[in-house]
């Protein structure tokens, strides 16, 4: 054969190749690195247009939903999410790449995991993104997964896209985890502790523990008795550390009930006027339920004000639950923190006659 000839075969092959993708209605595929191809390959230009994503698996859902800048979880009361996971979710399928083509065969895609949530006891989640007019963005049935060989992150992953008959081996890394607790955010409070400059303790029926610090300086108790001194300057440090990620272990809206008065409390200042209170009682399985507020100085800065306006308004709508190691810090008392200098105290002899009145 010639090479005018060769040239023509090629070049039928090449239209041939086309109009069979063009015809089966599937998105031609986009090369990534390496020469990989992308399962969305529109998918990466549409990000800022994804405004809802379900996981749906045998037997549960997972509803996310964009409001303004942040994600809500439906199955949670639009308790907000994980910015991190759904960022992750979203980035994840954009990401994925196409390695090799596998089994067309409904009869064997349980033996990838890619039968679809539909059939009973399937390990499958499908993946759907949407716009914010409800258009599907992407729509993936996600199988078994395996590390990667030679890299740190990524995974080979059993997928096929939804409505078709192809299933896929591709290279990414995508966690679509079935409970919707598992995309709440959990951090109630992310407060610096180098920025706290007074702490409050309200052990249940104990005497207040005042502390403070001016900046720079370390922590001191307010009212020191005399001659005392802190045991241990460093746990001062560490308890405000505490506060700086206070994370819940459950969350409901709370409720209009009767108010039980708190076993324990605290009030945290920052240097700039915002102020956090905690009102924990004592709840079930050694576990607290507790109740926070913001509040700001009267001196505070307007932007102190709004950010202090704003926090007041999430926490205010719920109850939370939370672990007994973060709550045993409010448990502290004076007498844990301060010691007395013996040596400073006068001497006394047992012998001496008593004093008359």
């Amino acid at each position: 054969m010639n090479s005018k000839s060769l040239g023509l075969l090629a070049a039928l092959t090449v239209l041939f190749v086309t109009a069979a993708a063009l015809l089966s209605g599937r998105e031609p595929a986009q090369s990534g690195a390496g020469g990989a191809q992308h399962l969305y390959p529109n998918l990466a230009a549409e990000l800022e247009r994804v405004s809802a994503a379900e996981l749906i698996s045998f037997g549960g859902r997972v509803s996310l939903r964009r409001e303004g800048e942040t994600w809500v979880v439906a199955e949670h009361h639009d308790y907000p999410a994980a910015m991190e996971k759904v960022r992750a979710l979203v980035h994840g399928l954009a990401e994925l790449q196409r390695l090799e083509e596998k089994t067309a065969n409904p009869e064997l895609y349980a033996r990838l995991g890619v039968q679809g949530p539909a059939v009973h006891g399937s390990p499958s989640v499908q993946v759907v993104l949407r716009d914010g007019g409800g258009k599907v963005l992407a729509d993936l049935v996600v199988g078994d997964s395996r590390a990667a060989p030679g890299e740190a992150t990524r995974q080979e992953i059993y997928v096929r896209r939804a409505g078709e008959s192809p299933s896929w081996l591709a290279l990414g890394t995508l966690a679509p985890e079935r409970q919707p607790a598992q995309w709440l955010d959990r951090q109630i409070l992310a407060l610096d502790p180098a920025q706290l400059r007074e702490i409050t303790l309200q052990p249940g029926g104990e005497a207040a523990v005042h502390l403070s610090r001016a900046q720079g300086d370390g922590w001191q108790v307010v009212g020191m008795p005399e001659h005392g001194r802190l045991k241990s300057p460093q746990r001062l440090d560490t308890l405000a550390g505490l506060f700086g990620r206070i994370a819940f272990d459950g969350v409901v809206p709370r409720s209009g009930g009767e108010e039980r008065p708190p076993a324990l409390g605290a009030r945290l200042l920052r240097a700039d006027g915002l102020a956090v209170e905690i009102a924990a009682t004592e709840g079930e399985g050694g576990n607290y339920l507790a109740r926070f507020s913001a509040s700001a100085a009267a001196d505070a800065s307007a932007e102190v004000k709004a950010e202090a306006e704003a926090l007041d308004r999430h926490l205010s709508r719920w109850d939370y639950t939370l672990a007994a190691h973060m709550v045993d810090p409010l448990k502290l008392k004076l007498e844990e923190l301060v010691e007395t200098d013996s040596a400073a105290e006068p001497a006394t002899d047992p012998e001496a006659p008593a004093a008359h009145p």
